[in-house]
């Protein structure tokens, strides 16, 4: 299956090159929301508007009315366009489109918006979308490209950004495009003389990324101190959404398993799933990086640090403030 850039798919819209069916689908919801709106405010005008652009929401539509709309005829403009939004919460087989894609109205330009994910592998629809127009993804952006995109969109809004500034950013909101530009939003108004610094960013914008604590099992396993006291920091002040217990018992897991692994016979990742039962050797290479970054004593002390954590954590040997945070300091230390 051919799937199309942004850029691609702007170009198209830039230079007249039309498709009568656009399939825009993915995890970030950020540039599906871009995309449609080159449809949605790009191409007619604004009395072609009124006529000629319908918007449905994939929650109150079957295959059928969204085929129905896209086959009326536009009034009194060359095209009419249709915009899907939200497919995903469709109730209907999205697969009942083909028949329309197959045989689109060239007066019309059909706009499908399947947010959350792409559409299951095992429907048609993608493909058959492929073929007579133009399919794109939008995946979720990786953390590391995170500075790069804050660099950019401030950059197209006229302004400047501290490097400091951006690699916070990147740790304070993570991955959601959304949410990242509205905080630079934010920022910008703020900013003088079309600079955002490192001093406002940290203090004018909370931690709003979402973490879990494998989030901080990964920080903990790369030695990244940085990303881990942050973590840690924030489930600290959020207690009741990440109770220090279960974090705990998941790391005590990760390295009472690190320290088996350095009894297995063998390292290589085969070796390390097979001797400690995982599922597959994907899991065993978290342990392979481990034994790269702890060794066989530092895994016992962390193990015993964890257990102390634990009394502390339910009222024994200590107070429980900062308990996670000190594990985290004695493990990275």
């Amino acid at each position: 299956m051919a799937t199309a850039t942004f850029d691609e798919l702007a170009k198209s819209v830039s230079t007249h090159d039309y498709r009568p069916v656009y399939l825009l689908m993915g995890a970030e919801a950020y540039y599906i929301d871009k995309a449609c709106a080159l449809f949605e405010k790009g191409i007619l005008t604004d009395e072609e508007s009124e006529m000629n652009l319908t918007i449905l929401y994939g929650k109150d539509v079957t295959a059928e009315t969204i085929m129905g709309e896209a086959r009326r005829y536009p009034v009194m403009a060359e095209r009419q366009i249709v915009i899907v939004k939200e497919m995903q919460g469709m109730d209907d087989d999205p697969d009942k489109l083909i028949p329309y894609v197959r045989r689109a109205a060239p007066t019309t330009i059909l706009v499908l918006c399947h947010k959350g994910g792409n559409i299951d592998k095992r429907k048609k629809i993608t493909d058959e979308v492929s073929r007579a127009g133009m399919v794109f993804v939008s995946d979720k952006i990786k953390e590391a490209a995170l500075p790069a995109f804050i660099n950019t969109y401030v950059r197209s809004r006229r302004a400047t950004i501290e490097a400091d500034a951006a690699t916070l950013l990147a740790e304070y909101v993570g991955n959601d495009l959304g949410k990242v530009t509205n905080e630079l939003d934010k920022l910008l108004i703020r900013a003088t003389a079309g600079n955002i610094t490192r001093d406002m960013v940290a203090s004018g914008i909370g931690m709003t990324r979402d973490f879990t604590p494998f989030d901080l099992r990964e920080a903990l396993i790369a030695k990244d101190i940085r990303r881990a006291n942050i973590i840690a920091a924030y489930m600290e002040e959020h207690t009741k959404t990440f109770p220090v217990q279960p974090i705990l018992a998941l790391l005590f897991s990760y390295f009472s398993n690190l320290m088996l692994a350095y009894y297995a016979p063998q390292k290589s990742p085969s070796a390390i799933a097979s001797y400690l039962k995982l599922r597959s050797e994907w899991q065993a290479r978290d342990y392979e990086r481990g034994m790269r970054s702890f060794s066989g004593k530092k895994t016992m002390q962390i193990i015993d640090r964890i257990r102390e954590a634990d009394a502390r954590s339910k009222g024994q040997g200590g107070t429980v403030e900062h308990a996670l945070r000190d594990l985290v300091y004695f493990i990275l230390h």
